[in-house]
């Protein structure tokens, strides 16, 4: 009976049932993409069999506090030799390369690990993959999209294929197809080669000084991760005495949230999945206070009710009841929202994000359907089922001061979280922004970015001069160092260094041009030049990071010895013949590292094409046709420079986007409430306004009246959320190395938002109350 009741309540009030089911709708659907998208991000690596078995090994430097997840070749056979808690250990290595099978050849993500990678890793084979996989040095598995790719509908297996790897193609054999990684792995990769493979460049994988490998463990079931990396935080040591490296243990279903070193996207999650809770208050709150708007006309039926013998336990059921109804037919209108939206949302975020519940999941669902239920006409039905009958049909509700505290808190709370996202969506805005457009010391305006791969590589330099041909293109270059590439050394040595000083410096390979097309500004000296061929054998060229990390007051002539390995053309040691001005060459994330640069072709990865803006189309196809020539049936893949650094920011934007929306949506929810509230407030001043304009009182002046109070709870709910907002957005900002300035243009512009929006949603009301005929007013009580 409450339920036919509450259903025929809605058919009657329509209007007021849709603003209140689609209120609580949003508020829903909200808080469902939130969790969808947070349950996502939690369940990254949890499939694998042995996820809590399984760790990461990272590498700490005793006289300093960072981790890093590369280190030497050997380390993995070591620990599963040496230590019985380590049941399996696989060495990883991941690369861009391209497959070949026949004229098809596609560009795809190589990964090179040892036999017990399966072993460690759910991976499950979907064809072949008997014995020991990838013992055979000559022998691949490839994932199943790479597979169709290759083979179409037509059996992998046995079948011979070709990989490309720093310029020279290498023949192997499928011998099994796996399931292609979930979007929620942390590794990925389209095919898998035996780990072996990298020395086919000439890297060495037997070698304790480069550290260039990922490595994972899986520890017994009797053991812990924590005690297994008490144990092994000596091995390099042990192997090494002079090495000044421990071990650490990273949980793999850490890996992706969690950064090493503290922080991390964790942060993130945490931050949206907050704001999801926020904004399903809010829209309780609207909930609440639309509600008390109708207090006032549904007051006769409360006292006629208690006349009639109706108790109090009674009307709060029957408010519950409706309360209830509301969400349910709110949590249906929200399913379908996210069904609708969802598509959206994965081009969005670029993710893969399944409308997908467990049984607990949908049972945990529910229940947050029906706690907002409860909490939403909690208030209510207390407030409503609390009237006098004999005041109510005298035509006078009992007004406590509680419940109007009461509300004015509920709509502070709704302004302080609506004003401190504001705040965080004008913060994230403007550091974007500045991220964006800030100097980074180098030109990256129509810069193309290539990677040099097969006869793109072998034959660079014909490739080069033949572009160059053209009068749109500026100037071509080559190197190692990109902004998603990185290539480190701690074995730099100079002259005047303190043997105990342990410095890590970047190293990029470059050629004659890399300055012009970057547009490079030398602080002093000179860059290398093709008329001194010494420059080839000794030269270096650093930054001015790299001087002053090295305490060099005069570097120029200053001998320097920085490994370049896979380069025989260098002398051991070499001098400084230039320093070059700081510029960008990884994210703003990070500070500005001390930069080595030295001509070395054979370290050469990727080539940088600038063209004229006048022609880019035109250009783009002569780039084309170029290279396609000198490479024929190699899948081509070049992007711009601004595009590449832009992406990488790209967990920012979409944080950004989630926030701003998020932000919009709180705002639009937040003035329900206040129209509910204000449609209240001039209920219940009906005679007081009357009187007011009998007694001369204008139609601005009443405006004021009704408005000036809204106006004050803005103000008290941005005195309150702009320190909140002010010292979680301080916390964010402090993960750039490069960022804004929280200035007070951001709260104040927040604070006027907020005061706009509520005069935009009480104006309404109180425009429609100051032209009210006064005699009106005194005749309605």
């Amino acid at each position: 009976s409450y339920i036919r009741v509450a259903w025929r309540r809605i058919r009657r009030e329509r209007a007021y049932s849709f603003i209140n089911i689609a209120g609580l709708a949003a508020g829903l659907a909200c808080a469902i993409l939130i969790l969808v998208w947070a349950q996502h991000e939690l369940s990254y690596d949890r499939f694998h069999e042995n996820a809590g078995r399984i760790g990461r090994v990272l590498l700490k430097p005793d006289d300093a506090d960072w981790l890093t997840d590369s280190g030497p070749g050997p380390l993995g056979p070591v620990l599963q030799k040496d230590y019985p808690e380590v049941v399996a250990a696989s060495r990883s290595f991941g690369a861009p390369a391209p497959l070949r099978f026949g004229s098809r050849v596609f560009n795809g993500r190589v990964l090179g690990v040892d036999p017990s990678f399966f072993r460690i890793f759910s991976f499950p084979f979907v064809q072949g993959g008997g014995g020991e996989p990838l013992a055979d040095p000559d022998s691949v598995v490839l994932g199943e999209s790479m597979a169709k790719k290759l083979f179409g509908a037509e059996d992998p297996l046995g079948r011979p294929v070709s990989f490309e790897w720093w310029g020279t193609w290498h023949d192997l054999r499928v011998i099994g197809v796996v399931a292609d990684a979930p979007s929620n792995s942390s590794l990925s990769f389209d095919y898998l080669l035996p780990f072996s493979f990298v020395t086919r460049s000439g890297m060495s994988i037997d070698d304790w000084d480069v550290g260039a490998y990922q490595t994972y463990v899986l520890i017994a079931d009797a053991a812990s991760l924590t005690d297994v990396e008490g144990k092994v935080a000596g091995a390099v040591k042990r192997a090494r005495p002079e090495s000044r490296f421990q071990l650490r243990l990273q949980p793999l279903t850490r890996m992706h949230l969690h950064d090493p070193a503290g922080g991390g996207p964790i942060t993130y999650v945490r931050i949206v999945v907050l704001i999801g809770l926020f904004i399903l208050a809010i829209a309780s709150i609207n909930f609440m206070n639309l509600s008390s708007a109708r207090s006032l006309h549904r007051a006769r039926e409360v006292g006629l009710r208690k006349v009639v013998g109706s108790s109090r336990g009674g009307l709060i059921r029957q408010f519950l009841v409706e309360s209830l109804v509301f969400t349910v037919l709110a949590l249906a209108l929200a399913l379908i929202a996210v069904r609708l939206l969802l598509p959206w949302i994965n081009r969005v975020l670029g993710a893969s994000l399944p409308l997908r519940f467990t049984t607990g999941q949908a049972l945990g669902l529910l229940a947050v359907t029906l706690l907002t239920g409860f909490l939403s006409g909690s208030y209510p039905a207390l407030f409503l089922s609390r009237f006098e009958p004999l005041q109510v049909l005298k035509g006078s509700v009992t007004k406590g001061r509680s419940g109007a505290s009461l509300r004015r808190l509920l709509v502070v709370f709704q302004f302080v979280i609506s004003i401190g996202l504001i705040v965080g969506t004008l913060t994230v805005s403007r550091q974007l922004f500045f991220m964006r457009h800030r100097d980074l010391g180098i030109n990256t305006d129509c810069v193309i970015n290539l990677e040099l791969r097969g006869d793109l590589r072998n034959n660079y330099r014909a490739i080069k001069a033949k572009l160059l041909e053209s009068p749109d293109i500026l100037a071509v270059s080559a190197t190692n160092g990109s902004f998603t590439k990185r290539f480190a050394t701690d074995e730099a040595d100079w002259e005047g260094k303190d043997p105990e000083a342990k410095v890590i410096t970047a190293i990029h390979a470059v050629d004659f041009d890399y300055a012009e097309i970057f547009d490079l500004e030398m602080a002093e000296g000179r860059y290398f030049s093709r008329d001194r061929p010494a420059d080839i054998t000794t030269g270096f060229v650093v930054n001015e990071t790299a001087v002053r990390v090295m305490g060099l007051e005069e570097p120029l002539g200053k001998k320097l010895r920085c490994p370049i390995p896979y380069d025989s053309g260098r002398e051991e040691w070499g001098t400084i013949i230039g320093v070059v001005k700081d510029f960008h060459f990884r994210s703003l994330h990070s500070r500005i590292e001390p930069l080595i640069l030295a001509i070395a072709p054979g370290w050469f990865t990727d080539t940088y094409i600038r063209i004229s803006p006048a022609n880019v189309p035109r250009t783009l196809a002569f780039v084309d046709k170029t290279l396609r020539e000198a490479a024929p049936g190699f899948p081509l893949e070049y992007t711009f420079l601004d595009e590449a650094i832009g992406r990488l920011y790209r967990t920012e934007v979409r944080i950004g986007d989630m926030v701003g929306s998020a932000t919009a949506l709180a705002v639009f929810l937040s003035c329900l409430g206040l129209i509910g509230l204000a449609s209240y407030t001039a209920e219940q001043r009906t005679r007081e306004i009357g009187i007011r304009k009998v007694l001369g009182a204008s139609a601005t002046g009443v405006m004021s009246l009704l408005t000036g109070e809204f106006i004050k709870w803005v103000l008290a709910a941005s005195l309150i959320a702009w320190p909140v907002s002010y010292l979680m957005m301080r916390s964010w900002l402090r993960t750039f190395a490069y960022r804004i300035e929280l200035g007070w243009a951001v709260f104040a512009l927040s604070g006027a938002l907020g005061g706009a929006v509520a005069l935009l949603s009480v104006g309404f009301q109180a425009v429609r109350a100051a032209r009210a005929n006064p005699v009106d007013c005194l005749r309605y009580e």
